[in-house]
């Protein structure tokens, strides 16, 4: 009689085991640093993060956040996009059907725009700060990483939130509006520029002068967003 032979593993089987391992232990690790640093933001602020701090609240030691990022202001950016949250929520619950495509690009930005004054800080950081110009990619793998803070959302909404770049996120709508009659394609850049500059210098105002209100700053901003989109048959 016999012994019977242990089934013999390819090994490439054995690899894809392994690599799907190490891609989980590295999602893992993303995530409880990302997280954490999100908390340390919301609780002492964005200016007094450290990695020593993130890692003693994700149970890592400050070299392993240099392994997994190119330095602390970009965790702190995948963790700002954290803050989307609660914007991305209200915008899925917000009731845009039957509104034409002047009023939808009104609605949408003065959602956006609401959250941004809210934490004028975070925002800035994200879309003017050091690593805007990853904040695209970041946005993506963010997403990926946390699937539950992104609900169900229109293709184009979808495709707007996961945009890292402010023209990009406003060009689509303003291009409706333009396809639909409500604004000259000869302003277009015009347009994009105006309302972009708008949202970076009363971003800075709120950020820097503490006495301003966001809500009284969110008012005086989408009059003047009214006056630009009538300025401009």
């Amino acid at each position: 009689m016999s012994l019977k032979r242990m089934p013999v593993i390819p090994s490439d089987t054995i690899s894809e085991e392994v690599a799907a391992r190490k891609n989980l232990q590295r999602k893992r690790t993303l995530s409880y640093l990302i997280r954490a640093t999100e908390e340390l933001i919301r609780t002492k602020g964005l200016q007094h993060v450290s990695s020593r701090m993130i890692g003693t609240i994700a149970g890592y030691s400050s070299s392993t956040i240099y392994s997994y990022f190119e330095d602390i202001n970009e965790l702190i950016l995948f963790a700002s996009v954290g803050y989307l949250r609660e914007y991305v929520r209200k915008l899925s619950e917000v009731e845009l059907d039957g509104l034409n495509s002047r009023e939808y690009y009104i609605q949408v930005t003065q959602l956006f725009t609401s959250s941004m004054f809210e934490d004028p800080e975070i925002y800035y950081n994200m879309f003017f700060g050091p690593h805007r110009d990853s904040l695209c990619s970041i946005i993506q793998e963010y997403y990926s990483l946390f699937p539950e803070d992104l609900p169900d959302l229109p293709v184009e909404l979808n495709a707007m939130v996961r945009e890292g770049n402010l023209y990009e996120r406003h060009r689509h709508l303003v291009q409706k509006m333009i396809h639909d009659g409500y604004l000259s394609a000869e302003h277009e850049e015009k347009i994009l520029n105006l309302v972009i500059r708008m949202q970076q210098s009363f971003l800075i105002d709120i950020r820097d002068q503490k006495e301003i209100n966001p809500q009284n700053a969110l008012k005086l901003f989408m009059d003047l967003l009214h006056f630009i989109l009538n300025c401009s048959p």
